[in-house]
């Protein structure tokens, strides 16, 4: 807009808002419809993906999942991995679950009102869940707690290195 149309403008008189009253607000159709329509797009892709991380933990292959059911199956592995006896990556890989049920649960009580909102929930659940993932792929240094019963002789560990 050139210097005089902006002189122009602020001369003119101010409606009951802050637009002029000769110059209504100009809506751009469509604009509004498109962009929710892409953050839907964006949080059924990354529901998709969170299901799709769910199975790798032991979750069941959900086809159409919901956030509160999502959110329910990661609160129940989050128990069976941080009541396992099988070494403290299972806890840990627990507790980064239940951080991303906590997410989830989050971006359930938003549904679909504030959609930029559950997307961020969404991805931080994603991001916890690959951290989990990375716990349980991790290799784990064999140690009493994790292999009871085995004695390592001396040194043995260290020149195997």
């Amino acid at each position: 807009m050139c210097a005089r149309r902006r002189a122009e403008r602020a001369r003119q008189p101010v409606g009951e808002g802050s637009w002029p009253v000769s110059d209504p607000p100009r809506r751009v159709v469509g604009h509004d419809h498109s962009v929710s329509m892409w953050w839907a797009g964006r949080r059924d892709a990354l529901l998709a993906e969170l299901a799709d991380a769910l199975v790798f933990f032991g979750a069941d292959v959900v086809e159409d999942p919901g956030i509160g059911e999502l959110a329910h199956t990661t609160e129940t592995l989050a128990g069976e991995y941080r009541t396992s006896d099988r070494g403290p990556h299972l806890h840990q890989a627990g507790n980064l679950l239940a951080q991303a049920a906590t997410e989830l649960r989050t971006a359930d009580r938003f549904r679909g009102t504030l959609l930029p909102i559950v997307t961020h929930h969404l991805r931080c659940a994603a991001v916890a869940l690959a951290h989990a993932r990375a716990c349980l792929q991790a290799p784990v240094e064999p140690t009493a707690e994790t292999h009871p019963g085995v004695r390592w002789p001396s040194g043995s560990r260290s020149a195997a290195r």
